[in-house]
Formats: C-alpha cells, structure tokens, sequence
C-alpha cells in the first residue's frame, strides 16, 4: 500500500512531463492507469487503515486533476479500459469516503473530517471537468448509478455545511447532480 501512495504521488509530480505522463496509459491490460483504478476500487490490502486509504485516493485525485489541468493525460476519449474506469473509480471513492463523513458527521471540522471534506469538493470537481469533456458521461456511471444517486444528494447535504464553499463548486455539484433529480428520487421513495 506505502508504495502505491508513493508511486501516486510521483506520478503527481511527473503529470507536468508531457512525454512521460503520455506513456502511462498505454491502451493494453498493462495499463498502468487502469491498474492503479482497479487497486483503488478493490481494495486488496484488507490490513490498510481507512486514514491510509483516504491518503491514496486523495493522491490520486490530486495525481488526476493535475493531468487535466495540464493536458498530460487524456483521461478519457482514449481507446482504453482505464476511459472508462476512471468515472466509476471516482464515483466509488466519492461514495466511500462520503460514508466516513456520515459515520463523523459531528466532527466534520476537526482534522480528519476536513480532510474528507476537501476531498469531496476536489472529487467533485474533477467529475464535473470529466463530464463536461467525456460524451459518455453518464454512460460510464452506469455500473455503480446506484452509489452515484446515493452520494451525490449527501454530499449536497454536506456542502451546505461548508462555510467556504465556492460559487464554482455549487455549480459543479448542480450540475452533475441538478436538483430536479434529487426532488424526483424523494417523491419516487414516497409512493
């Protein structure tokens, strides 16, 4: 596990590198961006401590906002499984870590809880800057719509609790979640 966050974290610092960044998916079943989608949504280590993981996925969401900010990777639009993994590995880590936030829900200030709580909002928005690049967004939440309907009203519960949260992420949130659904999927659960 140490050395999966280590070598995310590297690939942080090299996402930047154009030439190398571009070699690390390579469009086979050696990919190693699909490799690294698969460890995280499987969780093989049962040994790793939640506050571990929490480390891995926030790397990796760094490691995956800076290569679209920087056009080093092509996340999606590829002609690789690791396309169509990286939406259903965020979803699934969005949903994983907004259940810590419930199980805390009193301490969603101190330490741990503003970590998850930044993670959220960053994860929030690399879906957003995702689904706004990818045609087949929605597509490719399909295999775990049901974690993505969960999580997204919670963390719109959550967000109202964040004394700081930007215009820019609301929308993001708004966006990729619009309230009528939310309205909708309560009205459904009342009949």
């Amino acid at each position: 596990m140490l050395a999966v966050h280590l070598t995310v974290r590297l690939l942080t610092l090299l996402a930047e590198h154009q030439e190398l960044a571009a070699q690390l998916c390579t469009a086979s079943e050696n990919c190693l961006l699909l490799a690294l989608y698969m460890y995280i949504t499987s969780r093989p280590d049962k040994s790793t401590s939640e506050m571990l993981w929490l480390q891995l996925e926030q790397e990796t969401v760094c490691f995956l906002t800076k290569c679209m900010q920087c056009s080093s990777i092509s996340l999606i639009g590829r002609d690789c499984q690791c396309n169509l993994e990286v939406v259903k590995a965020l979803i699934i880590m969005l949903h994983r870590q907004w259940l810590t936030v419930r199980r805390v829900e009193g301490n969603l200030f101190d330490m741990h809880g503003k970590q998850v709580v930044q993670f959220l909002r960053d994860t929030v928005l690399l879906l957003h800057s995702l689904s706004q690049k990818d045609k087949l967004f929605h597509d490719h939440c399909l295999e775990v719509l049901h974690q993505y309907d969960h999580v997204m009203p919670g963390v719109r519960a959550i967000f109202r609790k964040v004394p700081n949260l930007k215009a820019f992420e609301e929308l993001a949130l708004d966006e990729l979640y619009p309230l009528e659904t939310e309205t909708d999927d309560q009205e459904m659960d009342c009949s």
